[in-house]
């Protein structure tokens, strides 16, 4: 039986993170902490566990005045959105090449 799209994503999310250090920009950290309070009804200790999980687990990259310049041109060059331009701007600085399975088909 073969598997699903998200069940194939979810395999190959667990494997790159085995694989690898994750890197994280505080950017995202804000963005799942916003949705889970929102969505999943997160307690606050249940985010402040969430962050230093972020912490302990990954590699966090703060927003420097470089990213969020870089992240400017990004938008301009490539039309992006705000938040897609920011993750790539941070990845960069970062020193990571990115590939997120939204837009990464490796199939």
């Amino acid at each position: 039986m073969p598997l699903s799209d998200d069940t194939n994503k979810s395999e190959r999310a667990r494997t790159l993170i085995q694989e690898s250090e994750p890197v994280v920009s505080v950017q995202v950290i804000n963005e799942v902490r916003v949705n889970l309070l929102r969505r999943a009804n997160f307690t606050e200790d249940q985010i402040r566990q969430l962050i230093k999980s972020f912490y302990e687990k990954c590699r966090v990259v703060e927003l420097a005045e470089s990213c969020l310049l870089a992240a400017s041109q990004l938008r301009q060059r490539y039309s992006l959105s705000f938040w897609d331009s920011t993750i790539m701007a941070t990845a960069s600085t970062a020193g990571v090449p990115v590939c997120t399975l939204k837009i990464c088909n490796t199939d």
